[in-house]
Parts: structure tokens; sequence; C-alpha cells
């Protein structure tokens, strides 16, 4: 297909090749690229050596991944969650980002250990250990209002509050309540 401007210039113009990637043209440049795995190349823009720079490409199940200057900068999921600044090492390995949920929690991961999780009200958990099953053992609870909540594995240890006074020495049965 092939769309002439009025000095019978190509002014859009789509073309499939023999594996089935359709191309979409707009004047002289490659404005989309749909593959034929059903993903598509969008937004693109090219570099000196025409490579593309900065793209997004949506994959059949529908993530999208947003490259700038040819690296992935964000991913977002179908359902809406978020993986962003992401960083790289010199090899091309994912090696820190944050990944945010689709209800608004907040995931800090560098390599693959999350380091920090901020939840939706704000509050922040930090100093995390994890299990060897993947579960969190211990970690630092601070809530919007400065009250820090120290948990062991699974049970609150020490309470910090505002003013600095602390809860300490607390037992708990054995629901641990």
């Amino acid at each position: 297909d092939i769309v002439w401007d009025d000095l019978n210039k190509a002014k859009s113009a789509t073309l499939e090749d023999i594996s089935g990637n359709v191309y979409s043209f707009i004047n002289k440049d490659i404005a989309s690229i749909r593959l034929s795995n059903n993903s598509l190349l969008q937004g693109l823009t090219w570099d000196s050596s025409n490579k593309p720079k900065d793209f997004i490409l949506t994959d059949a199940q529908n993530n999208q991944f947003r490259y700038v200057s040819g690296s992935v900068s964000t991913v977002t999921r179908p359902d809406g969650g978020v993986l962003s600044k992401i960083t790289w090492n010199t090899v091309g390995k994912v090696t820190g980002g944050t990944y945010q949920d689709p209800q608004g929690n907040q995931f800090v991961f560098t390599n693959s250990t999350v380091t920090k999780i901020t939840l939706t009200d704000k509050s922040v958990l930090t100093n995390l250990v994890w299990n060897s099953q993947g579960e969190l053992s211990s970690a630092l609870l601070t809530t919007p209002s400065n009250t820090k909540y120290n948990f062991v594995n699974k049970v609150i240890t020490l309470i910090t509050l505002p003013g600095g006074a602390l809860i300490y020495s607390i037992t708990w049965d054995t629901r641990n309540q």
C-alpha cells in the first residue's frame, strides 16, 4: 500500500517481507514494524549508523519495553506493573531497578535481591534480610509518622517511637499477639 502526496512522492507506505514482518513508512522513515510474532515496534528513532536508538516494543502478550539509546529503560506489564530505573553492567546484565506493582507498592532491587520496599501508605521496609526459601526473615519498617518497627522472623522485636523512646523486651504469646 502506497499513499502519494500532491507532488507524486510517497507520503506513506506499507511493505510486508517474506517473513511476514510489516513495515509502515511515513515519508521516507520507518514509523513502525509489526513483527511476524505479532510484536510491534513503534516510536522509532535512529542513530547515525541507521540502527534503532529509541523505540517501544510491545510483545504479543502486551508487555511494553521502552528502549532509550539502545537499552531497555522501562518495562510496562499489561496489569499496570512497571519496571523502571533499570541499570545494566558492561556485559548487558540487569544490576538494579525499581518495580512498581499495580497497587502502587515499590520494590527496589540490586542484582536479584529486593533491598527496599515502599508501601502505598508510604511506609518503608529497609534492612531486608531474606532466608534460603526467599522469605523475608528480618526488616525495619518505618511508618510515615517515623515510628520504626524491627522485625525478626515475622515478630516485632523493637519499636522506636517518633521522639526516640524505645519499646523493647517485647514478649508475644504463641499466636504472636
